[in-house]
């Protein structure tokens, strides 16, 4: 959904929205990083990250009391760690989800940690763990925190996903009653990404997914890609909902500063016509590791 943000002001750059489209642009939080060079028709890797930063959550908000109280985190870390390859000359996006448990070299620390740590050091430690764990260049960076994610799944007015069975999440707060075709609003959709304790309703009750973090990145790549068919059939001439969607993600998205408006247009253009079931998902090899 960090993705997703970008794309929808690109598509409202290049819509009937224009001047509106790039007054909000205006508006939108950038990060100055140490970033990978490379030409506009080439393949870009974007870094998205969905922070868990708890700042912009109030007390009343849905879902407000599974991320705020005594025993919530402070700070932030990278709940989610996503890289989206764009290649504009085959028109194809790769998503490769990154695990937040994986443990590597922090950058600039000279200490090992958990990767989803390194956002607490800052952006540019993130982006440049995963490009010296990974050994890939980053080209862009994307940041999503709840509180816009959550506002964007709303201001698509939910994203349908398929459920095979009733699922449920204590943690998370996730609960999907009922089996079949299911609208996540904003609150059940940062659940239903969140979930790490997953469990699914059977004949003798309640069963619990074993596959902890990894089966939630699958999940998290699935929304990605529902999310996007979703907000490609909103089309780019409708400027209301457009600028509900930019408006969502206002205070609560932060781009890159390299990310200029002729950047946008073109992605916003590539991901219009883009076939969601085209897009390639990818996970990392890994195998257990207990540390001390």
């Amino acid at each position: 959904m960090g993705l997703g943000a970008v794309v929808v002001v690109a598509a409202l750059i290049a819509g009937a929205g224009a001047v509106w489209g790039l007054w909000s642009f205006n508006r939108i939080d950038r990060v100055d990083l140490d970033l990978a060079d490379t030409a506009p028709t080439e393949p870009q890797n974007f870094l998205v990250v969905g922070s868990d930063s708890r700042a912009n959550i109030d007390s009343d908000d849905p879902g407000a009391g599974g991320m705020l109280g005594k025993d919530a985190p402070t700070g932030r870390r990278a709940d989610s760690l996503m890289i989206a390859r764009i290649d504009p000359d085959s028109e194809r996006i790769d998503l490769l989800s990154v695990p937040r448990d994986l443990w590597v070299p922090i950058a600039g620390t000279g200490e090992e940690q958990r990767i989803n740590t390194a956002y607490s050091e800052s952006a540019q430690a993130v982006v440049d763990t995963v490009r010296e764990a990974l050994g890939i260049p980053i080209h862009h960076f994307v940041e999503v925190d709840f509180k816009g994610f959550s506002s964007l799944v709303d201001a698509l007015d939910g994203v349908p996903m398929y459920f095979s069975d009733p699922v449920r999440d204590k943690n998370s707060g996730l609960y999907v009653p009922k089996a079949g075709c299911q609208v996540l609003d904003g609150q059940q959709g940062l659940a239903f990404a969140r979930s790490r304790h997953l469990e699914y309703r059977s004949e003798g009750g309640w069963v619990s997914d074993p596959t902890g973090d990894l089966g939630r990145m699958t999940r998290q790549q699935l929304l990605t890609r529902a999310a996007l068919r979703k907000a490609q059939s909103m089309g780019i001439t409708d400027v209301g909902k457009l600028q509900r969607l930019v408006d969502a993600g206002l205070g609560s998205v932060s781009l890159d500063s390299t990310l200029g408006v002729r950047d946008l247009i073109g992605l916003g253009e590539l991901v219009a016509r883009l076939d969601p079931d085209r897009m390639q998902t990818h996970s990392l090899p890994v195998v257990p590791h207990t540390t001390s």
